[in-house]
């Protein structure tokens, strides 16, 4: 089974999984160019991406296909979404990164914005030149807000990536822009896996449980899960509550048992040791060093 490349944060970076209210916002020819404008097949863990193009040529590579664009279009790419881009050196535009917790936080009320933005889409200029302005309008307002200092920049930022997110599901709901097909065996049965973990919310329920529930053995859901996120199906399952956990720590005051039980776990002692096993940091320590910061959208 081959492997795929995958990153927890951004092209290129390794690291453990990004703090729940990650952002980052770069020109797009920045590491397009540092990568000789090729951008090679891979996933990323736990990261929404909108890539801005304003102007210039390229190719979006998933799976076996190849699909020409140009600018100016909007291209998203949800979490563990096979994507890859050849870029002409002509081209010139911002890429939108931010942690997929944050984005249902943003859209938690809005089933239809989540649904929609769950999947890959090329969104093409098309027929909508006032609606596709106003969302360029706002990836400028959110560029220069990200790297202002303002007052009150993450209430700020929240309605802007707000707007933005319903003004690229118009977009695409106006376009009728559907779903760009995703075929790959492996990366559906790993979607499906996650999205039962996440359904389920018992850290107790065990891999051959899942492994039942899509119809293969556990042996390949291990291997499925190697080569889709180099680790193991236990890992995973431990990595996704151990980002829940991430969730509860920077913005509740839940004592550490309380989030220890909100999240199901029946012995807080466990679940602070298996938090520290993932993050290297016990959840006082994590929750102690979010709140250190001025910001977590910085």
């Amino acid at each position: 089974m081959e492997t795929i490349l995958n990153f927890n944060g951004l092209y290129g970076e390794s690291g453990n999984a990004v703090l729940p209210d990650f952002v980052h916002c770069e020109p797009l020819e920045t590491r397009s160019r540092h990568y000789n404008w090729v951008i090679k097949r891979h996933i990323h863990a736990y990261l929404f991406q909108v890539f801005c193009l304003e102007t210039g040529t390229g190719t979006l590579l998933i799976e076996q296909q190849e699909i020409g664009f140009a600018g100016p279009c909007f291209i998203v790419i949800p979490e563990n979404t096979l994507h890859g881009f050849v870029f002409g050196d002509d081209v010139r535009g911002t890429v939108l990164t931010l942690s997929v917790s944050y984005v249902e936080r943003l859209v938690v009320s809005a089933s239809l914005i989540h649904a929609e933005l769950s999947q890959l889409r090329l969104i093409r200029s098309g027929n909508e030149p006032t609606l596709f302005a106003d969302g360029w309008r706002l990836i400028g307002r959110i560029s220069g807000e990200l790297f202002d200092s303002l007052p009150e920049r993450d209430i700020m930022l929240q309605s802007l990536f707000t707007t933005f997110l319903a003004t690229i599901f118009r977009l695409s709901y106006l376009q009728n822009e559907h779903g760009l097909t995703q075929t790959n065996r492996s990366l559906s049965l790993f979607r499906a896996f996650l999205k039962r973990v996440k359904e389920s919310r018992k850290p107790q329920k065990t891999i051959t449980d899942y492994a039942g529930e899509l119809d293969i053995s556990p042996v390949h859901l291990n291997r499925i899960c190697r080569s889709v996120a180099q680790k193991s199906a236990v890992q995973v399952v431990q990595g996704y509550f151990v980002v829940e956990a991430q969730k509860y720590l920077t913005h509740t005051s839940f004592s550490i048992a309380e989030v220890a039980y909100a999240l199901n776990f029946d012995d807080p002692a466990y679940f602070s040791r298996l938090f520290k096993k993932h993050t290297a940091l016990s959840p006082k320590q994590f929750r102690e060093q979010a709140g250190q910061s001025v910001s977590v959208l910085a």
